[in-house]
């Protein structure tokens, strides 16, 4: 990119995808989803270019339980 005058811009997760700690890394225990939350900030902030945390991987947050109702949900697209 920089080779061509363009810069890069850096994100694990967008609004479509599983959270990053979730869809890269064991979250299974606390403990876990700590040490796979930083490793993905440390590789996000290692990368050349604008980087992009989405709402919440900043915090660590994972996703929602599987066996929780489709009810729980607030997502329009989700109830749809």
């Amino acid at each position: 990119m920089i080779d061509n005058d363009g810069w890069n811009s850096i994100f694990c997760p967008n609004h479509d995808n599983p959270r990053s700690v979730s869809r890269y890394t064991d979250d299974s225990t606390s403990e876990s989803a700590a040490v796979g939350g930083k490793l993905l900030s440390l590789m996000q902030t290692t990368l050349s270019g604008t980087t992009y945390v989405h709402q919440g991987d900043e915090l660590g947050m994972h996703n929602f339980e599987r066996d929780w109702p489709i009810e729980v949900y607030k997502d329009v697209e989700t109830l749809n």
